[in-house]
């Protein structure tokens, strides 16, 4: 018991520091497969709306944008309440900074629309 515990605990420790490097998101769009399921943090440009929500980097529109999935539930989103609070109302455009899980090799989204989708967990800052 006391080796799962630990092996548990070293991989949730593992996992938040690997969180703590920011990636820029052009840097996970041009190499999505090295990214692939990781749990990271970047800035990026929301764009968001009725049945749309993309993530984007202005300084590589032709790479497409990621569906920023915020159906998660089983967590506590303060910070995305919080931030989700003070975004224009109905369909806007912000800069922030998300943790999540960056994912690649499907399809996600709104009518499966996009190629790549960031997961992200409770953490979420506007900017």
């Amino acid at each position: 018991m006391k080796a799962l515990i630990t092996a548990v605990a070293f991989l949730l420790l593992h996992n938040a520091i690997q969180a703590q490097t920011e990636v820029k998101f052009c840097e996970l769009l041009r190499n999505p497969k090295q990214y692939d399921g990781q749990l990271i943090k970047v800035r990026a440009t929301l764009r968001f709306g009725f049945e749309w929500n993309d993530l984007l980097c202005l300084s590589c529109p032709d790479k497409g944008g990621a569906w920023l999935d915020t159906s998660l539930d089983s967590e506590n989103f303060d910070d995305l309440d919080k931030a989700w609070k003070r975004m224009p109302k109905g369909a806007g455009i912000v800069n922030l900074t998300v943790v999540g899980v960056f994912h690649f090799g499907s399809t996600y989204g709104h009518l499966n629309g996009y190629r790549y989708e960031f997961q992200r967990s409770s953490r979420v800052l506007l900017s």
